[in-house]
């Protein structure tokens, strides 16, 4: 399991594997996590494997538990806590309360904040939510309190992923107001941040306490999900904050060689 990740530190960071598309059955990913020497697997629930029915169905996290590897689940991007329409956000609630009564205690989800629909004006692009924002946060508040309290049921996590956005206004009332609540911490995905510019560093640097995980992949300022070591992102700073505090990192990447490639260079450091 990944030994040169102690950085010469007491503590050890817990590595895992993104679900990759090609590998759409648990006993391929087991293998996969297993031949990586990695950690955990963090289910993405945008996948139709990896819903709670079919999760249930295929006895899926016994597999993994019985194989001792461990899981977050990425929840679907879809998932909007603060939409406008009350029957989207009863949904939510109930997808997050199915969840929780199938994972095990202390389970970790991984939400995408939607910035919101942009209306396209003569000079300007204007987010629904930005020009309703009292209205977003109204709704948002009254779904995250009612998510918050079947997590905390539960003993289980939300970690909020940046995408480049938390520097919008609207987002970043919203992700203030959620982190006001125990059960809802911080995702760093230093991909996203260098592809946007790191337009969202400043928002982690005042929160730093918030952190509990991060995604780690590569970018060349466009594109991202890049392996590791091929591209401008801070792989060592991020290691080092990571073991510092002992964070969980997923290694991000999409197909299986990528995955490879990024062992192989932490495997080298």
């Amino acid at each position: 399991m990944l030994e040169s990740a102690t950085l010469g530190s007491s503590h050890r960071i817990s590595f895992g594997m993104s679900s990759l598309m090609e590998l759409d059955t648990v006993e391929s990913l087991i293998l996969t996590c297993r031949d990586c020497g990695l950690d955990f697997i963090e289910l993405n629930a945008n996948f139709p494997h990896y819903v709670r029915e079919t999760l249930h169905r295929r006895n899926t996290l016994s597999l993994l538990e019985q194989e001792g590897i461990d899981y977050s689940v990425h929840l679907p991007e879809t998932l909007d806590f603060g939409v406008f329409q009350s029957e989207f956000r009863d949904a939510a609630v109930s997808m997050i309360a199915g969840f929780c009564d199938l994972v095990k205690p202390g389970t970790r989800f991984v939400y995408h904040m939607n910035s919101g629909i942009p209306v396209r004006l003569r000079d300007e692009q204007v987010f629904l939510y930005k020009r309703y924002e009292h209205e977003y946060l109204d709704a948002l508040e009254e779904t995250i309190s009612v998510v918050s309290a079947i997590l905390d049921g539960e003993g289980c996590s939300l970690c909020i992923e940046n995408l480049g956005n938390f520097s919008l206004p609207h987002i970043f009332k919203g992700v203030e107001l959620m982190l006001s609540l125990p059960s809802v911490g911080l995702l760093w995905d230093i991909g996203h941040d260098t592809s946007s510019g790191l337009s969202d560093t400043p928002f982690f640097l005042n929160h730093l306490d918030d952190v509990k995980e991060l995604h780690l992949h590569d970018s060349d300022g466009k594109n991202d999900h890049l392996p590791l070591g091929s591209g401008k992102a801070d792989i060592e700073n991020a290691l080092s904050f990571a073991d510092e505090r002992a964070l969980p990192v997923v290694v991000e990447v999409k197909t299986v060689e990528a995955l490879k490639q990024s062992v192989a260079y932490l495997g080298r450091r």
